[in-house]
């Protein structure tokens, strides 16, 4: 009997966890991808399966198994049992369906929507010892890159001509019925459609799941009001349209954190091809479970998180913690996995009423930003009617979080920036830095009150600037540290700028 290395990818993760138009939506969808490939993890041995090590505990979209005799077997095993997992939702979510609302939605194209949705590809090599364990790693990773590059373009199942298609998929055609007297049913609980919304049967089950399951998922109104009121919860008096409420919170913005592991390819390798790569394998994976773990629950503290698998993190927190507590998960990360581990991570401040679509792809996009100086955070607010400001360094050198502390203690006044920036553009070139910083002191003392606290931050702030100054464009330097307060002014929840304002 030969043993092999099994490595398998589920998928489509967009559809999952990005194509939603409620913070509900998207919850619903990573829980369903979690427990999508915990069903097709659980079908291997736990003394055979590397990862994820706990099934039901969350993970990464991946599993990596040693398999006997024969590998096309167990893959069509494990894909079975991950569609069998996702069509038993749909039968038990569809099932709390009033009689109307069934009658007003095509069930039957929807069940083979959710029977064709999964992608699931696979490849394995053989193994003629564990100890070969790093070298085979290589080599089904390189196959199974391999076996993504290319498609399965299998016949239609059906004839969808002329069926509008979904907003959120548009692969799919909606499983709606034509005609204005489903209206009514279809805009009641659990569904709560619009009458514009024409959603395929994957959306309509992350509906589903998340009005039913989801009852603590928090929108993301509560969520930017919770800059304001930490305690902030949906009033239980509005329907489930949560995101589309007409009264303004008093504060409307909230963040969104994607974070990712460094190098996670590289130092997955390395563990591999150590003489016990297995082993060094199974502890990385039962300290990446740690982790995610961890990090729901520091998330759940403050505010919403959507997805946490392996080294993935993607979460909505308040503006006024999202900085801190993701600094907190990138020491959680290295402290877990060792000095050689670091977390990039991308925050994007958007407004509650902006498509989720939009946040989401700015929180990526300044994900990216970051993992390219890596151990680092990119900090993206992006405010309506105004320009992004952007602020991109590694966690050692930020200093953000602590002037947004100050900001929220009143050791800084709020005026500050405004002055700093006043004085760095009216600043005639060619004089001295020195002079530059001189009167920016003089600003400083002017601005901020007198106090044993404040005295300490304004020879701090008093000190960098200076020293900013002397190594760069004088001007420049003055009004990036002007540019950085407004951002660090604006997470601390103490003023909101107005539309277009600088």
């Amino acid at each position: 009997m030969t043993e092999h290395l099994l490595a398998i990818h589920i998928g489509p993760v967009q559809e999952f966890i990005a194509a939603a138009r409620r913070t509900a939506d998207l919850w619903a969808g990573s829980q369903l991808l979690l427990e999508t490939v915990g069903a097709a993890a659980a079908t291997f041995d736990d003394t055979d399966r590397i990862f994820p090590q706990n099934p039901g505990g969350g993970g990464a979209n991946r599993i990596l198994t040693f398999v006997d005799d024969d590998p096309a077997a167990a893959l069509r095993k494990a894909e079975q049992a991950a569609r069998d997992h996702l069509v038993r939702s749909w039968d038990i979510h569809t099932g709390r369906l009033s009689d109307a609302q069934r009658q007003a939605l095509d069930l039957d194209r929807g069940g083979r929507q959710i029977r064709d949705f999964l992608t699931v590809m696979g490849a394995w090599v053989p193994v003629a010892s564990r100890a070969e364990y790093g070298k085979a790693r290589e080599r089904v990773e390189l196959l199974l890159r391999g076996r993504k590059a290319t498609r399965d373009f299998s016949p239609a199942s059906e004839d969808d001509r002329g069926l509008p298609k979904s907003p959120l998929d548009p692969s799919l055609p909606t499983i709606r019925r034509p005609g204005k007297e489903h209206d009514h049913a279809l805009g009641q609980g659990p569904l709560f459609l619009k009458r514009t919304e024409s959603l395929d049967a994957v959306s309509l089950l992350k509906r589903i799941k998340g009005v039913t399951e989801g009852q603590k998922v928090l929108s993301t109104r509560a969520l930017a009001q919770r800059a304001k009121d930490p305690e902030a919860t949906d009033s239980p008096t509005r329907d489930d349209d949560r995101d589309g409420d007409d009264t303004p919170p008093d504060h409307a913005y909230f963040a969104i954190v994607v974070a990712d592991g460094d190098r996670m390819g590289q130092l997955l390798g390395r563990l591999a091809s150590a003489p016990d790569g297995v082993q060094q394998h199974l502890d990385i994976g039962r300290r990446l479970d740690r982790f995610a773990a961890t990090a729901r629950q520091r998330l759940r503290g403050s505010g919403q998180p959507v997805y946490c698998g392996g080294d993935d993190v993607m979460a909505f927190l308040p503006v006024t913690t999202a900085l801190t507590i993701t600094r907190d998960l990138a020491v959680e990360f290295r402290n877990t996995l060792g000095d050689a581990s670091s977390l990039s991570a991308g925050i994007a401040v958007v407004h509650y009423k902006e498509p989720l679509s939009t946040g989401l792809a700015r929180a990526r996009r300044a994900e990216q930003e970051a993992k390219r100086l890596r151990d680092a955070v990119c900090v993206a607010i992006h405010t309506r009617g105004g320009f992004p400001r952007v602020i991109t360094c590694r966690w050692e050198h930020l200093r953000l979080d602590d002037w947004q502390r100050h900001f929220a203690e009143d050791h800084l006044p709020a005026g500050l920036p405004y002055e700093l920036h006043q004085l760095a553009v009216g600043w005639p070139t060619g004089l001295p830095a020195a002079a530059l910083a001189a009167e920016a002191e003089r600003v400083i003392d002017r601005k901020i009150e007198r106090t044993q606290d404040s005295d300490a931050v304004k020879a701090s702030l008093v000190r960098f600037i200076a020293e900013a100054l002397a190594v760069e464009d004088p001007a420049e330097a003055l009004t990036r540290i002007a540019e950085e307060l407004t951002m660090a002014r604006f997470l601390a929840g103490t003023i909101q700028e107005k539309e277009g304002d600088r």
